[in-house]
């Protein structure tokens, strides 16, 4: 009985000790390639839903032609500059490295002509909402400007390349009108800070709800999920707990 008694202590210790080990190796692993990680500290969560109404401090148009970075050669050594916090960029499918001057904006809202890949949007290094009017992203593993966002506010606009979520570790509220992502990462309810999900006239690319998990999601206040394309199926995980809940589509299981 003794000897029994003993071998189910050792078991019971080794077991303790393979579990300590694994939570150890989980903590000290390496990311893997193209992951982020998310933030250590508790985030606030918002309570308000952004407008989709936008008002910048100053207004920049291409006119379909390569852009004169001349006309910021005022704001260079400026310190007026550092006033400026949002922009309104008409027609840049390649943002200039010379908009660098304004490095204190944190809002750009862009509206396509061409419907080009947006690049250089790096150069704004503070920006966190981000509104477009019929563009085109392409985010691959390289395009690491997307890990400040806080809000995304999209319409006609698609977004490839986007594997996960996790890249937008920031991310609180994306709000997408006929627009949409060629696939759609399916781990968005690992977002701490998320609080409000908007994809109404869903386009590009398919949704299987029942396989996002929102019950995890602290600050959720809303979600919204509409399509007449029969582009999103199922419910989400957790969907019940959510405040505000507006499901609208054909599939639903």
């Amino acid at each position: 009985m003794k000897l029994l008694l003993s071998l189910l202590v050792s078991l019971l210790l080794f077991q303790c000790k393979q579990v300590a080990e694994k939570d150890q190796v989980a903590q000290t692993a390496p990311l893997k390639e193209n992951q982020t990680a998310l933030p250590d500290s508790t985030c606030t969560c918002d309570t308000l839903k952004a407008k989709l109404n936008f008002h910048s401090d100053l207004t920049f148009s291409n006119n379909g032609r390569p852009f004169d970075t001349l006309v910021l050669a005022p704001w260079k050594n400026n310190p007026d500059s550092k006033k400026i916090t949002s922009l309104t960029l008409i027609d840049f499918d390649t943002i200039p490295q010379a908009m660098k001057v304004f490095d204190q904006v944190d809002k750009v809202f862009l509206q396509a002509i061409n419907h080009k890949n947006v690049q250089g949007l790096e150069h704004l290094p503070n920006l966190k909402y981000l509104v477009a009017e019929e563009e085109r992203f392409q985010w691959d593993s390289t395009t690491t400007w997307i890990q400040n966002l806080e809000v995304i506010i999209a319409n006609k606009t698609s977004i490839a390349g986007l594997n996960s979520f996790r890249r937008i570790p920031n991310l609180k509220q994306i709000l997408l009108s006929f627009s949409g992502f060629e696939e759609f990462p399916q781990d968005i309810g690992f977002l701490e800070c998320l609080s409000f999900v908007d994809i109404g006239a869903h386009t590009f690319g398919s949704i299987d709800l029942s396989k996002i998990n929102f019950s995890q999601s602290n600050c959720i206040q809303e979600i919204a999920f509409h399509s007449w394309h029969k582009n999103i199926t199922g419910l989400p995980i957790g969907w019940e707990n959510i405040p505000n809940v507006n499901i609208n589509h054909q599939i639903l299981l």
